[in-house]
């Protein structure tokens, strides 16, 4: 049985549009924000 997650990625097209559908809308809670380096 699954007790708690602790990590999840979820690939997006729109980052912002996306941020605003998990933390507005969902609730959730940004615990860390790590930028991603495109090289």
């Amino acid at each position: 049985m699954i007790k708690q997650i602790k990590f999840v990625s979820i690939p997006v097209r729109d980052q912002n549009r996306a941020l605003d559908f998990y933390t507005d809308k969902l609730g959730f809670t940004i615990i860390t924000d790590q930028p991603f380096d495109e090289k």
